[in-house]
């Protein structure tokens, strides 16, 4: 499926890049940090020395320091409009995959929504950029505002709200059906086993919800997950174990999704990305 829809001869990632890959988390918890909503020049001035420094000995760092550089080396002489804005989608992730919510935000705006905003990394591209493009990039900016998490941001609405907003958007966008959703529900099933709580939600919300259709996945189901399990929680002994067993898979599941559309992304950028994921069968 893959095939038909980007080119067979992909290129390795550049290093660059493809060492950033496995420090890609997605930690849960009562609080997160607020989003500033400010465009990736000023975000650049507050993230201090060691984010600002290119010297820094952390890969994610380089990337911090100077984004538009990390978009240039996913972006071939050669390549087309769609290709560079799969590029633009690919750092957003794997800057949200380090905490970086806001620079993600300023790169999957202009993709994904049709007006122009003080923020945006660019002019809106919404009514030209293709449809995996648009959807691809809805559903990172979903991804985004559940990293937003209980945090108050757009039009009053907490990140999880938000999120829904934006899962919703990508499910009904033209291109929804080139979404890896079947590969997101393959990986994430898997990392589920051994873990009892973590199997019995997979059955309930995903197998269940899902009846016949094997590539059946609802990311506004692990925003739900990832705000139970980040809420304070009492009780005996036994429960405690198994909320925190719920909460490990919930954050193993987060990162695995974004990974997965990662891997989409580079592929529509023309990157292989084989390292992009572990633990689940992907195609």
């Amino acid at each position: 499926f893959l095939s038909s829809l980007f080119p067979t001869m992909l290129l390795p990632l550049p290093t660059s890049i493809s060492s950033c890959l496995p420090t890609i988390r997605w930690p849960l918890g009562p609080s997160s940090p607020p989003m500033y909503y400010k465009p990736i020049e000023s975000l650049h001035n507050r993230r201090g020395a060691a984010a600002n420094s290119p010297s820094s000995s952390s890969p994610i760092d380089a990337i911090v320091s100077d984004v538009p550089k990390a978009i240039s080396s996913l972006t071939a002489p050669s390549a087309t409009p769609d290709q560079k804005q799969h590029a633009l989608i690919s750092v957003g992730l794997i800057l949200l995959g380090h905490g970086y919510a806001d620079e993600c935000h300023d790169i999957v705006t202009p993709l994904s929504w049709s007006d122009d905003t003080h923020f945006g990394y660019g002019p809106s591209v919404y009514s030209t950029a293709s449809p995996s493009v648009v959807s691809a990039a809805s559903y990172a900016h979903s991804l985004v505002h559940r990293r937003e998490a209980f945090n108050s941001g757009e039009y009053g609405m907490t990140g999880y709200s938000n999120a829904n907003y934006w899962s919703s958007a990508s499910n009904r966008s033209r291109g929804a059906d080139t979404i890896p959703y079947g590969d997101m529900r393959r990986a994430i099933l898997a990392a589920s086993k051994g873990n009892s709580a973590a199997e019995a939600w997979c059955q309930e919300r995903i197998v269940e919800e899902g009846k016949e259709d094997d590539t059946y996945w609802e990311s506004r189901a692990l925003h739900e997950l990832a705000a139970q399990v980040s809420r304070p929680r009492g009780g005996n002994e036994g429960a405690d174990v198994a909320a925190a067993e719920l909460k490990l898979f919930a954050e193993t599941a987060c990162e695995l999704e974004l990974k997965v559309l990662l891997k989409h992304c580079l592929k529509g950028a023309g990157y292989e990305c084989e390292e992009c994921v572990t633990g689940g069968e992907q195609t």
